[in-house]
C-alpha cells in the first residue's frame, strides 16, 4: 500500500510539474484572453466552451512528438509537428471552431453598402421628395434589396456578399493562426517568441495578411466607385436606378448630388495601413471596421443640415502591439481550414463547439477519476 501511495505521489508530482508546463505556456494566457473576448462578442455558450477549454488545456502535459494527428488545423505549414506541443486533436478542433466566433460579428456589421442603402431611404423619405405615381417609398434598406426588378443594385449586392467573405475569411484565418500559436512545443518558445515576450511572425505570413485584407477592403471601395468598376455597375447608375424606380424626376437629380458627395470618396473605406499584424492577440477594431468606412455617415445623412459641412472621419483606434516580424524565422499567422468553406455573407456559419467541448471536459473528468481510482485502491 506504501509503495502504491509512493508511486502515485511520484505520478502526481510529474503530472503537475508537466502541466506547469502547458499552463505557463508562453502562447496560453494570451491566447485564452482572446478566445474570451471572441466568446463574449458571441454567446454565452461560446463563453461556457472556453471555459471548457482552458481547464483542459492547463491540465495538459506536453506530448513527447507531436503529430499531424494531435496538431490538426494548427499543422498546416508543419511548423509545430515533432516538437513538445501541449495540443492534441481535441483542442485544435476546438481551436479551428472557436476562430469562426468572428464571423457574425463581422457579417452584421453596419457596413459601407448598407449605409448607402440606408441612405438612400432616409433621403427618397424627406418630405420633398414626392414617390412616383402608384408606387410606394421604400421604408428600410431591406425593401431595396429584396426589389429585384433592381438589377444594378442587385449586382452591387451579389459583389457585396463576395466582399463581406472574402474580409471575414482573411480575419478568421489570422485568428485561427494567433489560436494555433498555443500548439509551439515548450522547445520551440525562444524562437517564436523574443527578449520582449512578442510573438514573432515570418514576415511571408504578414506580407500574407496584409495582401488579403487590402484586396478584400478593395473589394468594398469597388462596391461604390464611380465609374463602376471590378464588375461593379458604378454608384452614378445604381443611385439613377433606384431613383428611377420610387420618386419624381424634380426630387432625384438633388439626391444624386447628395449620394455622390458623401460615397464619391469610397464613401470613406480605407484600404491601406489600417490592418496589420502587429496586434495578434487583441481586437483590431480599426481594421474589423474598415469596411464600414466613414463613421459619420448616418449622422450626417440623419442631419437637417446634411452636407453643408461634411467631412470623413475613420475609426481609428490604438492598438496594442504584441508582435514583430522575421524574414527568417516565425509562426505563420494565417491558417486556413475546410471549415472555411462555410463562411456566408450573413453569418450563419455553423460555430457549434458542443461535442468538442463536451470531449474536452470528459476527457478532464476520465483523467481526474483515474487518479481518485488510484487513490481508493
Amino acid at each position: 500500500m506504501k509503495i502504491s501511495v509512493i508511486i502515485l505521489l511520484g505520478l502526481c508530482l510529474t503530472a503537475t510539474l508537466a502541466s506547469d508546463q502547458c499552463k505557463g505556456h508562453q502562447a496560453y494566457t494570451k491566447v485564452k484572453a482572446l478566445l474570451q473576448t471572441l466568446g463574449s462578442d458571441h454567446s454565452s455558450s461560446a463563453s461556457a466552451a472556453i471555459n471548457k477549454f482552458a481547464s483542459y488545456f492547463e491540465g495538459k502535459s506536453p506530448s513527447s512528438n507531436a503529430t499531424s494527428a494531435d496538431l490538426g488545423v494548427c499543422s498546416g505549414s508543419g511548423q509545430y509537428q515533432g516538437h513538445q506541443s501541449c495540443c492534441d486533436a481535441k483542442i485544435t478542433q476546438f481551436l479551428d471552431k472557436a476562430a469562426l466566433f468572428k464571423v457574425k460579428p463581422l457579417q452584421q456589421q453596419n457596413n459601407i453598402v448598407q449605409k448607402l442603402l440606408n441612405a438612400f431611404v432616409k433621403l427618397m423619405n424627406k418630405s420633398t421628395c414626392n414617390a412616383k405615381a402608384g408606387v410606394t417609398k421604400p421604408s428600410t434598406a431591406d425593401d431595396l434589396k429584396n426589389n429585384t426588378a433592381l438589377t444594378n443594385l442587385q449586382t452591387m449586392l451579389k459583389n457585396h456578399n463576395t466582399c463581406k467573405v472574402q474580409f471575414a475569411t482573411a480575419i478568421v484565418q489570422f485568428t485561427r493562426g494567433a489560436a494555433c500559436t498555443v500548439c509551439a512545443g515548450i522547445d520551440q518558445l525562444s524562437s517564436f517568441f523574443d527578449a520582449s515576450g512578442n510573438l514573432i511572425i515570418s514576415q511571408a505570413s504578414s506580407d500574407s495578411f496584409q495582401t488579403a485584407t487590402t484586396n478584400a477592403l478593395q473589394c468594398f471601395q469597388n462596391l461604390v466607385a464611380n465609374p463602376g468598376v471590378g464588375g461593379n455597375p458604378g454608384l452614378l447608375d445604381i443611385a439613377n436606378e433606384i431613383l428611377a424606380a420610387y420618386v419624381d424626376s424634380t426630387c432625384q437629380s438633388n439626391i444624386v448630388t447628395k449620394i455622390q458627395t458623401i460615397f464619391g470618396s469610397n464613401g470613406g473605406v480605407k484600404k491601406s495601413g489600417v490592418c496589420s499584424s502587429s496586434t495578434v492577440f487583441s481586437k483590431q477594431s480599426s481594421c474589423e471596421q474598415a469596411q464600414q468606412g466613414d463613421s459619420t455617415i448616418d449622422n450626417t445623412v440623419s442631419s437637417s443640415r446634411f452636407l453643408e459641412s461634411m467631412g470623413f472621419e475613420n475609426i481609428r483606434v490604438l492598438q496594442t502591439v504584441d508582435s514583430t516580424t522575421s524574414a527568417s524565422g516565425g509562426v505563420n499567422i494565417l491558417v486556413s481550414s475546410p471549415t472555411d468553406s462555410s463562411i456566408d455573407p450573413n453569418g450563419n456559419v455553423d460555430t457549434s463547439t458542443a461535442t468538442v467541448g463536451s470531449q474536452i471536459l470528459n476527457s478532464f473528468l476520465v483523467s481526474s477519476l483515474a487518479v481518485l481510482l488510484l487513490v481508493l485502491y
